[in-house]
């Protein structure tokens, strides 16, 4: 049977990696050992913008799991610290502190990562920002850089994107942990009209602050969960704790890349041999029909329509409005004439159906559009065979409604905003079930009935896939030691520092002052 769990799934890839690879076992447990050193036996973790931290469960079932199938594990088991978190908006800050109360220091800002104090949300005051982490995970910002965005923009321009990645680069230069994941959307490959990739900056930025940079496209598909979702990660392991001031930014740079020639390939061989195609169809993960929070969530459905409609009626049509629904409806009058499709209505046609009592005009449209589109075009019936369609796109990109036919089984990509529609039963996805499209289950997390299933789906959206995290820590876990090995076997000759753009180490004797975040932000990445 398909492992149906984030535990279930750890104890798989793990016996799978163990059984054609077993002396990635020691490879693993001198991560651990050299982490725990000094500390009690705990590796640290730290989370940047991760939406609902599924690395700290990803690497909480990982320790539980190599713990027990490795044989000169301690017998006490290996431990973990989730040391700090960072997450701006006040709603997902109250998620992350009801569902992981472990968690040391909720931090509010990323961009303020590199300094040496902060403002933490549990105390309310400022802290110190902890250092000495074995893992870093962040994503920062996609807004800047998907191709849903019709106004993109390079990381050098210091969007939100580029912002939240300085962040990140700060608090690399300044603490340097042990190592570095990254996650993006996959259009950070996609070259320029010059032929720049964005990945290129992070791959340089990590380098020239004495890091080993990779980088490797994954879909959370080919990872147990039936959802595609392609992304970026990235990673980056360190060279050296503290960077030798005698070597420049140059050499750093240059020996990083040496050492990543080698190192790269075989990481993403690693993660290609962890690789389960799931065998899940994305019905196996939602809740059953009968469930209370699924009416609940209809429920409220219903009420919100039923009260937009006695809003419109006191109110008039209002301008705006009215001018908002003539461009759908020209789009989808265009849609209908241009493949002939008169007044036909396969999907809405039936009488009295309560299910449409959740439905505006647009949404009904627009699925009785792409009824006849998959009708005509793959030779489906979407009323028989289950689909999920987000609703909240344009009648001309519906994601959901073309997939490829082996993929059938699988959920379209769960976006920030998204309303996705089951065809066959009639109803949209509640936001606790994108988490577990994302491998983030109800098991795992305390709390789930005190937020709304709107903030639950934003969470979903935003989240990394748990069980792709947990292959980035597996294999990162087995093979980012020899970074370290290679640089201390072959350091780079030591030359006078050349004058460089980029601040390649020494942040740890900035002052915190205007002046010193000042001279940060003239800084560009490559």
């Amino acid at each position: 049977d398909a492992p149906r769990s984030l535990g279930a799934m750890s104890r798989h890839m793990t016996s799978k990696l163990l059984g054609q690879r077993p002396e990635l076992g020691h490879s693993m447990l001198r991560f651990f050992a050299q982490a725990a050193a000094g500390r009690g036996g705990t590796l640290r973790l730290g989370t940047l913008c991760s939406g609902t931290d599924s690395p700290a469960i990803a690497l909480k079932h990982l320790a539980a799991t190599l713990g027990a199938v490795l044989p000169d594990a301690p017998k006490e088991g290996l431990k973990i610290e989730h040391v700090f978190s960072c997450e701006f908006d006040e709603a997902k800050q109250g998620f992350l502190l009801n569902n992981f109360s472990d968690v040391g220091y909720l931090f509010s800002d990323c961009t303020q990562m590199g300094r040496k104090r902060a403002w933490e949300v549990k105390s309310k005051s400022v802290q110190d920002i902890p250092g000495d982490i074995d893992f870093l995970v962040a994503g920062f910002s996609c807004k800047d850089l998907s191709f849903m965005n019709s106004y993109r923009k390079t990381l050098e321009e210091m969007g939100q994107s580029g912002r939240t990645l300085r962040g990140c680069f700060d608090y690399v230069e300044r603490y340097r942990p042990r190592c570095v994941l990254l996650e993006n959307v996959y259009a950070i490959d996609r070259a320029d009209q010059h032929g720049l990739k964005q990945v290129n900056i992070v791959m340089e930025g990590l380098r020239l602050r004495g890091y080993v940079a990779g980088y490797t496209l994954m879909n959370s598909c080919d990872y147990y969960l039936p959802q595609i979702r392609h992304r970026i990660w990235m990673w980056g392991f360190r060279m050296d704790a503290a960077p030798d001031a005698s070597v420049s930014a140059a050499e750093t740079r240059e020996k990083a890349f040496e050492i990543g020639q080698g190192l790269n390939p075989r990481m993403q061989e690693l993660l290609k041999l962890l690789e389960e195609p799931c065998a899940l169809h994305f019905d196996d993960l939602l809740l059953d029909e009968d469930d209370p929070r699924i009416h609940e969530y209809n429920r409220q459905l219903y009420g919100k329509k039923a009260r937009r409609r006695q809003e419109a009626g006191e109110a008039g049509k209002v301008r705006s409005t009215l001018n908002s629904k003539l461009t759908w409806q020209q789009k989808y009058t265009m849609h209908r004439e241009k493949l002939d499709y008169a007044q036909e209505r396969p999907y809405t046609s039936e009488r009295g159906a309560r299910w449409k009592g959740m439905l505006n005009e647009r949404t009904m449209e627009l699925l009785d559009l792409k009824c006849l589109d998959v009708l005509n075009e793959q030779g489906m019936d979407p009323r028989e065979v289950p689909m999920l369609w987000d609703l909240l796109q344009s009648v001309e990109r519906v994601p959901g409604s073309r997939v490829r036919r082996d993929r059938q089984n699988y959920a379209t990509c769960v976006l920030p905003p998204s309303l996705l529609w089951h065809t066959v039963r009639h109803r949209f996805i509640l936001g606790q079930e994108k988490l577990a499209l994302q491998g983030i289950f109800e098991e795992d997390l305390g709390d789930l009935k005190s937020f709304p299933q709107a903030l639950l789906s934003d969470l979903a959206g935003n989240a990394f896939t748990s069980s792709v995290c947990l292959a980035m820590m597996l294999a990162a876990a087995s093979l980012s030691e020899e970074a370290s090995t290679a640089y201390r076997v072959s350091p780079p000759v030591g030359l006078p520092m050349a004058p460089m753009l980029v601040d390649a180490g020494g942040a740890a004797s900035r002052e915190e002052d205007e002046e010193g975040d000042a001279k940060r932000r003239r800084l560009c990445f490559v």
